[in-house]
């Protein structure tokens, strides 16, 4: 079962596979691994105004970051000394040492995050994104030492001092970029500037302090700014990069013996300098068979190209872009390893309701039990276009036979062939939460005709009448898979105007958010 984290990491990984996999498992055998990483399954896009939204989430979780490192010590600033000439107040020179100088506060303003994209359109596939974070308050406490070395008064005095700088600014430029079989490489450069610093010294001799709060100036801002930045290049450089390669790289799709893995890489970044300004990234998949990971075979079934922006979800905060070869690759997996196969299987008799349907059954086999076993024909087919719309195709043979006291006798095969649409679409709570797309069958047609018969022709309306009541049966079996649906939105994400557009061999979904990582945003 795809957990809801999970399907947060790479958000409609297997949207429409729900409908191919209604039969019974059975152990798999045979996997399928995507051999053109250069053309993805998936494309995710997050544009101009998503950015926007996504910087006011950023500042709780910088805060949070940085009130962290701040509670923990480690925020700690190397002593400082030095020598002060005060022979303009009398006094002479002055020998000052601050020491234990620690950050206890480090905050950005609530309004005071953007994120931008820079150097759009560079064709690398790397992308460069600016983090301005602006308003930065920091307080910092201090143990301080200063006597007069020099002067015709001999003084000297000790204390605390608590400092706060203001107004600061701190520029990340953070470059994403592909990394071969890993996720993508992470590295930053930092530029960090605190132009405000306000001193409250703490000791007896009060008149020097301001005398020394502006000599130490100088030294302080740049120790500060100093420990500031080597704590968040560790985080963009080391800890970051760090929790994106531990991050998970495969999702299971299915259960139990019909587990599927996923693997997720990440590949080459696009930005693009058109408006809406937008960032996309391709994740090319692979699809493995979990029971045999080692036994895998390539998917025939080829990805039409992803385009870099979807063409009707317009300015949309968010787009996710799904290949149709990928659930075409899940059904081609399933149905290798005989996941669709059905043994035989009691259904009805002869007289009720095969009967009606086929009454040389009756006539040769009177009130006898009634078995059938399904054999698929070809893998499921699922395929999206902009002018049909999402729809699939599977075909299979019933085998009949009648049940004499445990013994199964061999009677007729009939050849079905489906064809089916799916509508598709978001719901989520009125707030926008759990949104999950859903999935139901809007058309279906069911054709039966006979492969082999030891019973004798069988007649076409019988026929016709078993297509029209399989029907029904098919129809619900499938809106049951696809009822429960899959979720798009990490845990406490709040999505809206979402809509599904079907394109020439992909779907679309095209959202807005109101949250989608950190604190609720407007």
């Amino acid at each position: 079962k795809l957990s809801h984290q999970k399907m947060a990491r790479v958000v409609l990984l297997a949207a429409v596979a729900a409908a191919s996999a209604a039969a019974a498992p059975l152990a798999p055998a045979v996997g399928s691994r995507s051999t053109d990483p250069a053309n993805p399954h998936l494309r995710v896009v997050i544009q101009e105004r998503g950015l926007q939204l996504l910087s006011s989430e950023v500042v709780p979780l910088a805060n949070a970051a940085l009130a962290k490192l701040a509670a923990e010590g480690k925020l700690k600033v190397n002593d400082i000394g030095l020598i002060v000439d005060t022979h303009k107040v009398g006094i002479g020179r002055v020998m000052v040492n601050l020491s234990n100088i620690v950050i206890t506060s480090l905050q950005v303003a609530d309004n005071g995050t953007q994120l931008a994209l820079l150097d759009p359109g560079n064709g690398t596939g790397i992308a460069r994104v600016g983090i301005d974070l602006t308003g930065l308050e920091v307080a910092i406490t201090a143990e301080f030492r200063w006597k007069d070395v020099g002067g015709i008064i001999k003084a000297s005095d000790h204390g605390t001092v608590d400092i706060t700088a203001s107004r600061g600014t701190c520029d990340i430029d953070l470059t994403l970029g592909p990394n071969g079989p890993k996720q993508p490489a992470i590295s930053s450069t930092v530029s960090l500037d605190l132009p405000q610093f306000d001193y409250k010294f703490h000791g007896k001799v009060s008149w020097i302090y301001n005398l020394l709060g502006s000599a130490l100036h100088g030294l302080i801002k740049k120790e500060v700014e100093s420990a500031i930045q080597k704590a968040v290049l560790e985080f963009t450089n080391n800890k970051l990069p760090a929790m994106v390669d531990a991050a998970p790289t495969v999702v299971k799709v299915g259960g139990g013996k019909s587990t599927v893995d996923l693997g997720v890489q990440v590949g080459a970044f696009y930005e693009h300098a058109i408006t809406p300004l937008a960032l996309s990234t391709g994740v090319s998949m692979t699809l493995a068979d979990a029971a045999d990971p080692n036994h895998v075979t390539p998917c025939n079934l080829t990805a039409l190209p992803l385009p870099a922006l979807a063409p009707r979800a317009g300015d949309a905060m968010v787009q996710i872009l799904l290949s149709d070869s990928l659930p075409g690759c899940l059904s081609w997996v399933f149905y290798a390893n005989g996941l669709f196969d059905v043994p035989p299987t009691a259904f009805g008799t002869t007289s009720l309701p095969w009967g009606l349907i086929l009454p040389p059954l009756k006539a040769k086999y009177p009130d006898q039990p009634v078995a059938v076993a399904l054999t698929p024909t070809y893998p499921p087919a699922i395929t999206s276009s902009r002018d049909a719309g999402l729809v699939g195709s599977a075909g299979f043979h019933l085998n009949m036979s009648v049940n004499s006291s445990g013994k199964l006798t061999y009677t007729d095969t009939l050849r079905v062939e489906a064809d089916f649409g799916i509508a598709v679409s978001v719901q989520s709570h009125p707030n926008g939460a759990n949104a999950t797309l859903v999935g139901n069958v809007s058309t279906l047609n069911l054709t039966a005709t006979v492969v082999d018969s030891a019973i004798g022709p069988l007649p076409d309306a019988g026929l016709k009448l078993f297509a029209s009541l399989l029907e029904v049966t098919v129809r619900g079996l499938i809106n049951k898979k696809l009822e429960g649906g899959i979720p798009i939105t990490p845990p406490g994400g709040l999505l809206r105007n979402a809509t599904v557009f079907t394109e020439d061999g992909y779907v679309t979904v095209a959202a807005d958010f109101y949250k989608l990582i950190g604190a609720a945003a407007g």
